[in-house]
Order: structure tokens, then sequence, then C-alpha cells
């Protein structure tokens, strides 16, 4: 080469060859002196690879018998298609979707560094509706992609967008039935439930209910009964799958009969590990009662510390023995109940203070000062009513000497207090007019050697 002919015996670049170009490689250019091309092909050229319109170049026809001309061709380079395919998105009414698409199609060497963003995204109804709700229904719905942006001016790709689907489950909503609490000859109380689950503002979408039913069958004896939650209407309720947890209702022990929750410590611990506390007092109950006992947390039925502490106070006191534990960081801890006995309400408290038993590793049961009563050995009287069924009186009749004050007072089951109209009254019997009363059961309680009894008795 270096300047000497190289086609048809003239230099690149004359007259006779000005519409013809020759290409060479590296080697070509590195090549000696002496070196020679041997062969020559023509090869046709285009303007442009993008997506557009371009020339086609004919390739060079080598001749000297013919005056050659070239024309140019057209070539069009469409678009390729990229598909782009909205993923599948499943979530619950109340969470916000985050949409994505898996592009596919890319041409040669390219990747996604030639789009400028993701695309846009449209959710469709069933009829096809754009959904613009910011707290999505529950249902299913289709995710249409769209506006694929490119970088640059000169866009080699066609978006196909293929649609994906939107499943929002409804959410889970729980009614949980509150406990309630009555005393026999009670009204019985309004239910209530609790309910949790709901998202933003749906609260306002309660329509009605819930209902509720007991069980067993309510008749107003002491007892624990089962309330049932059911049918909560709402607005959309396809938004929601419901779940109905039941409550309790707890009848306690008819007043005139029922006896005190008695309060005792147990022991109080020094604390040695991470909770923040210094002590941990160890408290029991006794309900001697045959049925539970419910006092509600508040002015019945409290915790009193003078400084920081952790533990709720039983509301429910099932028959037996049960216990409870408080930390503090300080000491005396107060619990107190009040609860009903033979008609009065009585308080009980248990103070775990720095005099209480230590526990050292073993139950150590020790009642609080309150609780503690010495009590004289006492010889127990038998009683006799008659007659029972009465008519306008009837005799109290002891075995032995009636000593005391022999407080008498007279109820009927409902609770309300009559006048005691006395006939007589003697060391061993007590005769009470009852002639003003209407046929019915009625409660006689006695006062005797500082115990009190309490008598059924039937007036006809």
């Amino acid at each position: 080469m270096n300047s000497s002919p190289i086609v048809n015996g003239n230099s690149v670049g004359d007259s006779a060859h000005s519409d013809i170009a020759v290409i060479i490689d590296e080697d070509d250019v590195n090549a000696s002196g002496a070196d020679t091309i041997a062969s020559y092909r023509p090869i046709n050229l285009i303007t442009g690879t993008t997506a557009g319109k371009f020339a086609i170049v004919p390739g060079a026809f080598l001749t000297e018998n013919f005056d050659v001309a070239y024309n140019l061709g057209a070539l069009a380079i469409a678009p390729h298609k990229l598909t782009v395919k909205a993923n599948n998105v499943v979530i619950g009414y109340g969470a916000k979707p985050v949409f994505t698409s898996k592009i596919t199609g890319y041409q040669y060497d390219d990747d996604s560094t030639i789009l400028a963003g993701s695309p846009t995204y449209t959710v469709l109804d069933a009829s096809n509706m754009p959904v613009t709700d910011s707290i999505i229904p529950a249902a299913t719905y289709a995710i249409v992609p769209g506006n694929l942006p490119f970088v640059g001016d000169t866009v080699n790709y066609t978006p196909k967008y293929v649609s994906g689907t939107l499943v929002v489950k409804p959410a889970a909503l729980q009614v949980k039935a509150d406990d309630k609490f009555m005393y026999p000859f009670d009204k019985i109380p309004a239910f209530t439930s609790t309910i949790t689950g709901f998202i933003g503002k749906d609260t306002t979408t309660i329509l009605s209910g819930p209902k509720y039913t007991l069980d067993p069958k309510c008749v107003g004896e002491p007892g624990v009964y089962t309330i049932t939650p059911s049918g909560l209407k709402l607005a959309v309720p396809g938004n929601y799958s419901i779940s109905y947890i039941p409550g309790k209702l707890y009848i306690n022990p008819y007043k005139l009969f029922a006896k005190k929750i008695v309060l005792t410590v147990n022991c109080v611990d020094t604390v040695v590990d991470n909770s923040g506390f210094k002590y941990l007092s160890h408290f029991t109950y006794t309900n001697e009662n045959k049925t539970p006992v419910f006092i509600p947390v508040g002015a019945d039925n409290n915790v009193k510390v003078a400084g920081s502490y952790n533990g709720t106070p039983p509301e429910v006191f099932m028959p037996g023995k049960g216990n409870f534990d408080v930390y503090s960081n300080t000491l005396p801890v107060t619990w107190t109940v009040r609860s009903y006995q033979c008609l009065f309400k009585v308080t009980e408290k248990a103070v775990a203070s720095s005099s209480s038993p230590k526990c050292s590793g073993l139950s150590v049961t020790a009642k609080n000062s309150e609780s503690i009563k010495e009590t004289a050995s006492k010889t127990r009287l038998q009683f006799n009513l008659y007659p029972n069924p009465a008519g306008n009186r009837i005799t109290i009749h002891a075995t032995g000497t009636i000593t005391g004050n022999n407080n008498i007072s007279l109820f009927d089951l409902a609770g309300k207090q009559y006048q005691v109209r006395l006939i007589s009254r003697s060391s061993q019997d007590i005769v009470l007019n009852l002639s003003y009363l209407n046929s019915g059961v009625y409660l006689v309680r006695l006062k005797v050697n500082d115990e009190y009894q309490t008598f059924r008795i039937l007036k006809e």
C-alpha cells in the first residue's frame, strides 16, 4: 500500500474512483511497504442501526470495462417489542400495594439502562373502571402497566404491556365480647364488645350489631355464663373476615349468702433479675363461695404503692385459692378488695411490707395483720325454725342459750329489707310476727355470739 495503486492500477481518491471507499483494518495500516492486498470483497453499507429509516449504500463493482452508476437503497428498521409484564401482587385490605414489572426483549447489549424510569400502573376493577381509592376494597383487580420512559430521543422499542393481577384479601376483624358481672335480681347488663382490626375510619361503616346470646339461658342464678357475639353488619362486608370471641357474664353469689374474699401476703422476694424492680410481693386470695366472684379493678379492687410497680390484680376470683404478684421499687404494697359478706360490703387488705416473711426460695404463707384475728373457742348453737312454711308467726329455737346483741334483720330474695316485728324473745326462742308480709320467700339474719346465722323461711 503506502500510496501505491490498490484498485485497478489507480490510487484511491483519483477521479476514476471518487465514489469508492476502501475499508482497511489495523493490520493493513501496519503492513510493510512490500505488502500487497491480494483480493477485495465489495460490501453494502447502511447509514443507521437504530429504529428509523436509513439508506443502503451498495458495495463497489470493481471493473474497467463498465462505467458503473450507484443508487442508494432504503432501509426501514422497526422498533422491537419490549414486553412489560406487571407482576402479580397479593395484599390484605388496608395495605398499600407496591407494583413492579418484569421487562423482557432487550436486543444486543441493551439493558435497563436505556430506561429513564419505571412504568406507571393503573388498577382496574371487574368493570374495567380505574380504582382510585386510597384504601383499595377487598376484591381481585387488573394491574395495567403503561408509559414506560426511555433515555434520549431515539426509541428502539415499542412496549408491549401485559397486565398482572392484584388480589386484596379481607382484613381480619375480631369481635370480643366484653366480660360483665351482676348480682342476682339485678337487671342483666347491656352487652358490649371490643372490636379490633378496623382500617382507617371503617368504624363508621357498622350498620348494626353485634348481637349476643347467653349460654346457658340466664335465670339469675350465680355462676358463669358465656356471652357469644354474632351478626355484625358492615356497609362493605367483603373487606373483613370477622371472628367472634366469647366473653363471660359472672353472676356473683347472693349478697346475703356471700362470703368475703380473704387476702393474704405469702412472702416478699428481693428481685435480682433485670426487671428494673427491687421487690416481688406474692399475694394469695381465698374465695370460699361455690361460684366465681367478679370484682372489676377500681375502687373495690386495687393496688397502691408509693412508687412505680407492675401488676394488675385479678378481676375473677375463682372458688378456692389464687395467686397474684406485684413488682415494685418500694414497700409497702397494699392490695385492697371490697366484697360482700352476708349482705354487707366489707374491706379486706393485704399489706406486703419490710416485716413480711421473706420467701427464701420457699413458699411461705403469712396472713397480713388485718386478716389475723384471735378467735375464741365457741360452741356453735343449733337452730330449728317452726312452722316452716309459716303463717303469721315463726319461732327460731336454739339448742343452747342465745347470748350477745341478737341483731335481727329481715330481707326478701331481692335484697329488700323489712322492719322486724318481735312477738317475744327468750334465752332460747325468738318469735317473729309475719302477718304484715306478702306470701313468698324471706331471709332472716341473726347475729349470735358475734357470728351471723341466716335462715330461709316461706311465708304462706
